[in-house]
């Protein structure tokens, strides 16, 4: 729940704690590092760190699954042991799997585009126990540990996680304009669409 720091001149059987900033970190794995700055999660929500005495609050969009609340979205920090980061350098976002309501395992991601300073929730249709940041075929990927020994590399075709079998997941626009695209040739469900993230893979 805070940070200290702990300096020694000779040895470190010499050294002494001093506090640093009164912000801290649920755990080892909330926290991701872009261009010398730290994004971390603690129970007051996401700041970054440089290293000084000062940090800066970024998670104000989202603050209210943050509050104290009997809501399902709002942060179970009881299972915060179970709490990772990753970050996606290729899509410019940072991703703390958290789990929302009465869930243990995390199957929410609080997502933020750190480029345009944009935030949104994901839900999974599984538990997502660990993520790293990897390559794939001489790339950058993010890769999704889940139950049963599954691992799935996100945004990639149907290996993302999505639930296939419910309706189309991936495609080819057919037409599009400036804030919209078509695929003719899709299926989707009748509800549940709305604030569904959508990834472009290829092509501009």
């Amino acid at each position: 729940s805070h940070m200290h720091r702990f300096l020694f001149t000779d040895h470190p059987g010499d050294g002494t704690m001093f506090p640093s900033i009164q912000r801290g970190c649920v755990n080892n794995r909330c926290w991701v590092r872009v261009d010398g700055m730290v994004y971390m999660l603690d129970e007051g929500g996401v700041f970054v760190f440089d290293g000084g005495v000062e940090t800066q609050q970024i998670s104000t969009p989202i603050q209210d699954v943050f509050r104290p609340s009997d809501s399902p979205y709002r942060i179970n920090w009881k299972a915060s042991n179970y709490f990772h980061a990753v970050i996606d350098k290729p899509n410019t976002t940072m991703k703390w799997f958290v789990s929302l309501g009465g869930n243990i395992y995390p199957k929410h991601a609080l997502c933020f585009d750190y480029v345009q300073s944009k935030w949104w929730i994901e839900e999974y249709p599984f538990p997502i126990g660990a993520s790293c940041l990897g390559r794939l075929n001489g790339k950058p990927q993010v890769f999704l540990g889940s139950t049963n020994g599954r691992i799935f590399a996100l945004n990639t075709s149907t290996l993302d996680g999505m639930d296939y079998s419910s309706g189309t997941v991936q495609g080819t626009a057919t037409s599009d304009g400036l804030d919209w695209l078509i695929d003719s040739t899709a299926t989707f469900p009748a509800s549940n669409l709305t604030g569904n993230y959508i990834t472009i893979i290829q092509g501009t």
